[in-house]
């Protein structure tokens, strides 16, 4: 908390002032977790709150992810102008896992191992943050499901199949798992 939140002076008359009231001092230091008129998010709380652990255990991995993904997590604040949502974080979460994937292709192509164990540590890392993820199975239930709902009869409904398929799986699976189900289950209904 920074010392201008915590001591604000009501100016009433130039020669006089007085403390806030009680009850505003007691609303801030009760609820710490909010920015202005606005909630922050839980995750954002646990990355600080591992930030902190990593820091005390000497955790360096886990520290400098945490790090770097708390300094792209404030990039995407400033140009939202607001803090971000649990869902917005994971989706930064995401685009850095899929960065390190990329990079453990180009490093492996390089022969450079001592590479694609850094960044696969760090991608263990980073899953931690991410919610239950379903299985293949449950993924391609539930594109049976919308396939079924939507009334798709082939692989040119995709476009009608990934919207639902998408809000219903939310933040439980990668993008093309998603697709590569949804695509799976499209392909079924032209083979029966």
């Amino acid at each position: 908390m920074h010392l201008t939140q915590c001591v604000q002076l009501d100016y009433t008359a130039p020669e006089t002032f007085a403390m806030p009231s009680r009850s505003r001092w007691s609303a801030r230091a009760q609820n710490p977790t909010t920015r202005g008129n606005e909630r922050v998010s839980t995750l954002a709380e646990r990355l600080l709150a591992d930030l902190q652990e990593a820091v005390k255990t000497g955790d360096v991995t886990r520290r400098e992810v945490i790090r770097f993904l708390r300094a792209e997590i404030k990039n995407r604040e400033i140009d939202k102008g607001r803090p971000l949502t649990d869902e917005e974080i994971i989706e930064v979460i995401r685009r850095q896992i899929k960065m390190r994937r990329e990079a453990i292709e180009q490093f492996a192509q390089g022969g450079r191992q001592d590479l694609v164990g850094r960044e696969e540590a760090q991608i263990r890392v980073l899953e931690t943050y991410l919610p239950q993820q379903l299985s293949p199975d449950e993924l391609m239930e539930l594109a049976r499901a919308v396939v079924r709902e939507v009334g798709a009869t082939g692989p040119r409904d995709m476009g009608r199949v990934m919207p639902v398929l998408r809000e219903r799986v939310g933040p439980r699976a990668e993008g093309r798992a998603i697709a590569e189900a949804a695509q799976k289950a499209l392909a079924e209904v032209v083979g029966s």
